[in-house]
């Protein structure tokens, strides 16, 4: 967050310098800015491997770090900052970055093997480990309403985004208990889903 943005626990909100309420529009730019960010290091970083500017090695630890950054990074925004992450939270934000690398090791080992080409098309799929940072704040943020006594989410579409039947299916289903719908990031547009969720 901006320097001088404080962190409400209560009302679960960042608060700007002149006392305002950061607004769900202000923070979702926000999210999204980190998750680009990331997107396009992670394509750019690849892209130098295909070239051969950077090594395999090079390219495998600089992917775990981003990787890791990026998680650590929406986890913080979704629970308020580095203060406010606990056992609780940390444990979540441990699984998830687990998860990835166990992707990203299955993605590391085709590169390796040639089984995937060096090529562009290989940049676009690194980019994708960047986009999956956003199903992390979402996630982060259902645990952290969940905790809080919300018992319904409902799924929204982002005006300004592309989506696909899944999508338009689960935010068709208005108000549903925490964990009925198809959490962002599992849908058919995966890493790329800009879906969210309102809780109550």
């Amino acid at each position: 967050m901006p320097d001088g943005y404080t962190y409400d626990p209560v009302k679960r909100r960042y608060i700007k310098p002149n006392g305002k309420v950061v607004t769900p529009a202000e923070l979702r730019r926000i999210g999204v800015s980190v998750v680009d960010s990331s997107a396009d290091a992670l394509e750019e970083l690849t892209a130098r491997y295909v070239a051969g500017s950077v090594s395999f090695e090079e390219w495998a630890i600089a992917m775990r770090e981003g990787v890791k950054a990026t998680h650590s990074a929406m986890a913080q925004l979704a629970f308020g900052g580095k203060e406010m992450m606990g056992a609780r939270q940390r444990g979540l934000l441990g699984s998830i970055i687990k998860k990835q690398y166990t992707y990203l090791a299955n993605f590391a080992l085709k590169v390796e093997s040639g089984q995937v080409a060096r090529d562009d098309a290989m940049a676009a799929r690194a980019r994708m480990y960047g986009e999956a940072g956003w199903s992390t704040y979402t996630e982060s943020t259902g645990q952290r309403e969940k905790h809080a006594g919300a018992g319904e989410e409902r799924s929204f579409l982002e005006p300004d985004a592309d989506h696909c039947e899944e999508c338009f299916d689960e935010a068709s289903k208005d108000w549903q208990p925490i964990g009925s719908l198809i959490p962002i990031g599992q849908r058919t547009c995966l890493s790329r889903c800009q879906c969210e969720f309102e809780y109550r």
